[in-house]
């Protein structure tokens, strides 16, 4: 019996430590591929929706459109966040994202509030024809590097969990402590390198990306006015907090609630899909974990948001809106 806890300890360790290698190689050699060494040289500068999304995610995108859809006459934003449409404008048909959050604000009668525009975005079908060319071009890990080492992650939560069922039957059968110990520095072992790991999924730019991105810097000018052009490519890089327009930066970012039916969910900063930039700027749009999310081979979702969702959800059955604000 101590012979087969121990040769249970030992195969477990070697499962975990083998996992943890290959996808630790994976991501690397996903991030570093020959797409990725050679996109700067194929490829034209990114534009501004492109920069949006590899400085910071689905939601630095939205919140682009959004500023230059304010720039362009084409929606308003009432000082309590809600978006409403301006009759008869029609955005830019070279502009997808742009078309798709003018459909989401049309969509819902009265308008809707900002992170309502957001949470229903991020999915639709235009964030998608963005962020394939990123990928293929190598600016943007590969979707199905990423659902691989996703898999490998949840490998190692499951050795780690039948280390740990072996520990316990271990210690009921009296098994030898070398085998005890083993099994707990397995089970140890695979979480700690499941999350390690998957922190080093949470970016998806890979170094070509980055690159692009830096060329593609906006400076602040000296003494000199803003164009709305400028304003525009300036949140794309750097988030709200660099938009010259504090009111309007305020007002796209306090809203953090999005009504669905009788609950309320939240996208708040961090979330709906975003993560951390890359542009040397300050952002409000926060980081992420991005685990979710269809658009992009899911470069996006609210990974670690599930805590914040069930306190919402909870507050508005109790019919607290302090809750909403935790």
């Amino acid at each position: 019996m101590n012979l087969l806890f121990s040769g249970v300890a030992i195969v477990l360790f070697a499962l975990v430590a083998i996992t943890a290698i290959r996808t630790r190689m994976a991501l690397f050699f996903a991030r570093r591929g020959k797409a990725s060494t050679s996109a700067s040289a194929t490829r034209s500068p990114l534009d501004v929706y492109e920069a949006a999304y590899l400085a910071g995610g689905p939601r630095r995108v939205v919140n682009t459109a959004l500023v230059s859809l304010v720039s362009q006459g084409g929606v308003r934003v009432s000082s309590e966040g809600v978006v409403t449409p301006v009759q008869g404008f029609r955005p830019d048909k070279q502009k997808p994202v742009e078309r798709a959050v003018i459909k989401q604000i049309k969509s819902a009668p009265g308008g809707c509030t900002t992170a309502e525009v957001r949470h229903n975005t991020v999915d639709d079908h235009a964030m998608r024809r963005l962020t394939t060319p990123l990928w293929r071009q190598g600016y943007l890990m590969a979707p199905a590097d990423r659902v691989l080492s996703r898999r490998r992650t949840d490998r190692l939560l499951l050795f780690a969990v039948l280390a740990t069922v072996v520990a316990v039957a271990g210690i009921v059968m009296r098994a030898q402590a070398a085998a005890l110990v083993i099994l707990a520095v397995t089970a140890v072992m695979g979480v700690a390198c499941c999350f390690w790991l998957r922190r080093a999924m949470a970016d998806p730019v890979t170094p070509a990306g980055k690159a692009a991105l830096s060329e593609a810097d906006v400076r602040v000018p000296v003494g000199g006015s803003w164009s709305s052009t400028d304003e525009i490519r300036l949140v794309a890089l750097h988030g709200l907090t660099k938009l010259p327009d504090r009111q309007l930066a305020d007002t796209l970012g306090r809203d953090t609630r999005v009504r669905v039916g009788t609950i309320t969910t939240c996208c708040a900063p961090g979330h709906c899909g975003s993560y951390p930039g890359h542009s040397g700027g300050g952002s409000s749009e926060g980081g992420f974990f991005d685990f979710g999310g269809s658009h992009g081979g899911g470069y996006g979702g609210d990974y670690g948001g599930g805590m914040r969702r069930r306190i919402d959800i909870a507050a508005s059955i109790l019919n607290t809106p302090d809750l909403l604000f935790l």
